[in-house]
């Protein structure tokens, strides 16, 4: 039995980028969850990647603006039974969603990364 075979159709995936990314980062992981059977969106938040032309509003785009580009995409999408995945900042995007729609999503696990200093 695969992860697929005990989720509902509705399950989707959520992919929610970074601060130096678009939508278009996950390009190599969306492909293996749709043949997988799961929905996936990768939406751009306002300002980064193919929105970066919004870049010169720095001072109106803010946490509150990213939440709400991902809250919208689940409303707008009429999403249900969601897992949301966050890369580096897309983490404290994905918790404000988390607390701003949480009947739409499911329960999640967080991961966090921290570079070793021996690497650094």
């Amino acid at each position: 039995m695969t992860a697929a075979d005990t989720t509902t159709a509705k399950t989707a995936f959520v992919l929610v980028h970074g601060t130096g990314h678009g939508g278009w980062c996950w390009r190599f992981l969306a492909p293996i969850l749709r043949a997988a059977g799961y929905n996936v969106y990768t939406p751009t938040l306002t300002g980064l990647g193919t929105s970066s032309h919004l870049l010169h509003e720095l001072n109106r785009i803010s946490l509150d603006i990213h939440v709400m580009d991902i809250a919208n995409t689940l409303f707008y999408e009429d999403l249900s039974d969601v897992i949301l995945v966050g890369h580096g900042y897309g983490g404290m995007i994905i918790t404000g969603v988390a607390a701003k729609e949480p009947k739409r999503i499911t329960p999640h696990p967080y991961s966090t990364y921290e570079r070793s200093p021996a690497y650094s």
